[in-house]
């Protein structure tokens, strides 16, 4: 499908589709764990690597692959692997491409389990971890005069909505010989655009916004071919952070309502911080697309929702 002119709107109700004979109009759920072969040949080429074809449910699945292409196709990026929960996804995004003696520079306002798997288990492993105030350049700028395997940051950080300047520490990471990967959890694919800013690598707790509505788990992970069908793909398959094809499936239509319920959501919420930050009862506020809030110039460059023209 020809995408490069098409509305994220669009792009959530007319990709990843892929009907069967039946010529279902909503995507089918395919609950199987396994799939049949057309003969012996069949399943010794496709174990060998020679075809690519669904073999197994925690490898691939048919309605797995429609969230992953319809993520993919609105984020504007190559690939997208989705797994069982966004930590999973932050945990292969950087476990599958990093290994003991490595070298980790993160911001230092981040997820607490995020936090708490670079302090529980990628220390213990051997791996460097080197943490930077998000928001200082010169800091960013001494941390990675070192060469770094990955570079890690969330913006908006959750919960105090720092909003931290993408393109320069890409430009910094790359620098260093260092893959950026960002956490655009609050932002949303339609809020903010990472990859187009610099990034390497997006991740997703898609239990959130592409959800939406409190009912399932799920993750992704999205950058290019070469990384997500690569080391990414490599680590899921095997490991086992697969997301169920039920989850996937909600998640699928939960994408064709995203644009909808975040736009409500950030015009809402701007309208609530407005009236907040007049109350006589508040000292204090943070909300990145209000003129008030320290990184509100880098908010409205970077993000595309939920600001005042």
């Amino acid at each position: 499908m020809d995408t490069p002119n098409l509305s994220p709107e669009t792009l959530a109700l007319h990709t990843g589709i892929h009907r069967s004979e039946a010529n279902e109009m909503s995507e089918g759920m395919y609950l199987t764990q396994g799939y049949a072969y057309e003969s012996a040949e069949q399943a010794r080429d496709a174990f060998a690597g020679a075809i690519d074809i669904y073999m197994y449910s925690r490898y691939a699945n048919p309605t797995v692959t429609a969230f992953e292409e319809r993520l993919a196709a609105i984020e504007g990026a190559e690939r997208c692997f989705a797994t069982s929960t966004g930590m999973s996804a932050v945990f292969v995004a950087l476990g599958s491409i990093l290994g003991s003696g490595d070298r980790l520079v993160a911001a230092k306002a981040l997820f607490g389990s995020t936090l708490q798997t670079f302090t529980n288990f990628f220390e213990k492993w051997g791996i460097q971890i080197d943490y930077v105030d998000g928001n200082d350049a010169d800091a960013w700028e001494t941390a990675l005069a070192t060469p770094a395997k990955v570079v890690f940051i969330e913006s908006p950080t959750n919960p105090m909505q720092d909003v931290l300047d993408i393109p320069f520490i890409a430009e910094k990471a790359h620098a260093a010989g260092a893959m950026l990967i960002v956490d655009n959890v609050f932002a949303t694919p339609l809020g903010q655009k990472p990859l187009e800013l610099g990034a390497d690598a997006v991740v997703y707790s898609a239990t959130k916004h592409i959800d939406g509505q409190g009912r399932v788990l799920g993750g992704a992970i999205l950058g290019s071919d070469e990384y997500v069908y690569g080391p990414v793909r490599q680590m899921v398959r095997n490991m086992g952070a697969t997301i169920s094809p039920f989850n996937a499936w909600v998640l699928l239509k939960g994408l064709e309502t995203l644009g909808v319920r975040v736009r409500a959501q950030a015009a809402a919420a701007l309208d609530l911080a407005s009236w907040m930050e007049q109350h006589p009862k508040i000292d204090s506020l943070r909300y990145p697309l209000l003129p008030s809030h320290p990184h509100y110039e880098r908010a409205v460059k970077q993000m595309t929702l939920g600001g005042r023209s």
